[in-house]
């Protein structure tokens, strides 16, 4: 679960990178010096909405990770609440 959760992640963000340096190339290059004298950034809105929404689900999956291993340990039930409660403080 974690070798994948990173190979997710850095493919991920991998491809985001390189998707916004090629846009940031290609709009540098199609203008002209006279159409445009200050040069302006590539918007990137939906690539954003994207990130976002696969942050949050990576979080919420590093999350799960050790709250699923906790809860097949040998452990009496309220100390598997009390692990759990410790690692579910990083909701906040």
């Amino acid at each position: 679960m974690i070798w994948t959760g990173i190979a997710a992640v850095v493919m991920f963000y991998v491809a985001c990178s390189i998707i916004q340096i090629i846009a940031a190339v290609r709009k540098d290059y199609n203008k002209s010096a006279l159409e445009s004298p200050q040069p302006t950034a590539p918007t990137f809105s939906g690539l954003f909405v994207a990130q976002g929404i696969f942050s949050l689900s990576t979080d919420f999956y590093i999350l799960i990770i050790p709250i699923h291993l906790v809860v097949r340990l040998n452990l009496p039930l309220y100390r598997k609440i009390g692990v759990c409660g410790l690692f579910l403080t990083g909701l906040s």
